[in-house]
């Protein structure tokens, strides 16, 4: 049931991302949008799944964002890592607490996911 739940999840992701890719490539504007969206997550959701695949797109573009986004985006990993160290380290932070999504692991899902359409546009 679990396989089934992360099957359809990485085929909605999939979906997403290329409407996404698709938008961008006919509208500039939306870039910005997504960008200036962006800016203003929380460290703690910018790794999600969606939000980075989104965050890869705005990246790989021309926009004046771009670099405060890679900022943020490194802001989030530095978080990521010190609050799952955090978490992993006190037995109490283990029980109230779930670790945040692993960097390189959404990485990975996102380059698998839409590896090949986020290389055609950078």
């Amino acid at each position: 049931m679990q396989q089934s739940s992360f099957d359809e999840a990485t085929e909605f992701l999939q979906k997403t991302l290329s409407q996404l890719i698709s938008v961008t490539r006919k509208h500039d504007l939306i870039i910005d949008q997504i960008a200036r969206s962006l800016k203003i997550f929380p460290l703690s959701c910018l790794l999600e799944s969606l939000s980075f695949g989104a965050s890869l797109l705005v990246l790989s573009s021309e926009s004046k964002i771009s670099p405060q986004l890679a900022k943020r985006l490194c802001s989030a990993t530095v978080y990521t890592y010190t609050s799952n160290d955090l978490i992993s380290g006190s037995a109490f932070l283990r029980k109230v607490c779930l670790p945040l999504p692993d960097p390189e692991t959404v990485i990975d899902q996102i380059v698998n996911i839409t590896g090949s359409e986020l290389n055609s546009i950078v």
